[in-house]
């Protein structure tokens, strides 16, 4: 599969009140569509220069059906959390993401969570600035690398069933095809929220998400609609997420 090639160095890790508008989108690909087949594009833009050293940006995603992954996580046990894709401060310099899953603990009431090594510069691709955009990045990775890659038994907190067999390229049960969400900041210091694509920024708890089926192709933004204060580090204020899935 054609690859794109990461355009500038970078660090990757972590780990408004007015309704955020979402729509379809159609993306200017290079190489056709067919490049992108079976992969999952995310583009993440702020309101100035990313800082990779200071912020830490975060791709949260639920395959679940448990709800948004919202910032203040920690308050709810990650329970909206099946993988996180840290970029930025806090989780060292290395030229490829660093991939979380969260899964329950049989027994347990908990979710734990652990790094899983399944991205990589053969399968994934960062890159910033994204078109010249030293606002925006760009991150690609196949819907594949998310198939349980830790092996868990029971990789949704929701549901009881084992993990299945991915025959398909899209993902294997109790996975769902409709993947949501969402784009995060944090201080990489202290851990705590700065921002996310919600109108309540780092508090919030009533975005939708952005919702796509994995199943087909598809493409869906949102532009953050936050009126308040801006914040100090215009790196860690989010203004824009997209996410586009390419069908096999």
């Amino acid at each position: 599969m054609l690859r794109r090639v990461i355009s500038a160095t970078f660090v990757l890790a972590l780990g408004t009140m007015l309704d955020a508008c979402g729509h379809q989108v159609t993306p200017n690909v290079p190489g056709g569509e067919s490049d992108l087949a079976g992969d999952i594009v995310v583009k993440f833009q702020t309101a100035g220069t990313l800082d990779f050293t200071g912020v830490t940006y975060v791709i949260a995603i639920d395959m679940c059906g448990t709800g948004v992954p919202y910032p203040n996580a920690l308050a709810t046990g990650y329970t909206s959390y099946t993988f996180a894709i840290f970029a930025g401060g806090g989780f060292g310099s290395t030229a490829e993401p660093l991939l979380y899953q969260y899964f329950l603990i049989p027994g347990s009431s908990g979710l734990t969570k652990v790094q899983v090594n399944t991205l990589t510069p053969s399968t994934a691709s960062f890159v910033t600035p994204y078109q010249g955009n030293s606002n925006e990045f760009e991150f690609i990775f196949p819907r594949r690398d998310l198939n349980n890659p830790y092996n868990a038994p029971l990789p949704c907190p929701n549901s009881s069933a084992t993990a299945g067999s991915d025959t398909t390229g899209v993902n294997a049960p109790p996975y769902l095809t409709a993947w949501t969400f969402n784009l995060l900041t944090f201080n990489p210091t202290t851990g705590t929220p700065l921002d996310s694509l919600g109108p309540g920024g780092p508090s919030d708890n009533q975005f939708s998400g952005i919702v796509v089926n994995t199943a087909s192709t598809n493409f869906y933004t949102v532009n953050s609609a936050y009126t308040g204060p801006s914040l100090q580090n215009p790196g860690a204020q989010i203004t824009y997420g997209e996410v586009d899935t390419y069908a096999l």
